[in-house]
């Protein structure tokens, strides 16, 4: 696990599991997570490091969560 990978999960706790990163672009990563409580998959979408202080990304990430409905991941 990349060290991104381990901060991520540390940062998810035990009510999250992260199975696989789906892909990325230039400002962001996603992975697919089980969610424990819930026995389902879900998405997570994170700032990549490199911008996570960056205040136009911070913003554009939170038009995005605000857009993006929290759903069960739907591939495979």
């Amino acid at each position: 696990m990349t060290d991104f990978r381990a901060q991520l999960q540390a940062t998810l706790g035990d009510g999250y599991t992260l199975e696989r990163e789906l892909g990325g672009g230039g400002m962001s990563r996603v992975f697919v997570a089980r969610e424990h409580a819930l026995g389902r998959e879900v998405v997570v979408k994170v700032l990549s490091p490199e911008h996570h202080t960056a205040r136009a990304a911070v913003r554009r990430g939170d038009d995005s969560s605000r857009t993006i409905p929290c759903t069960p991941a739907f591939s495979r």
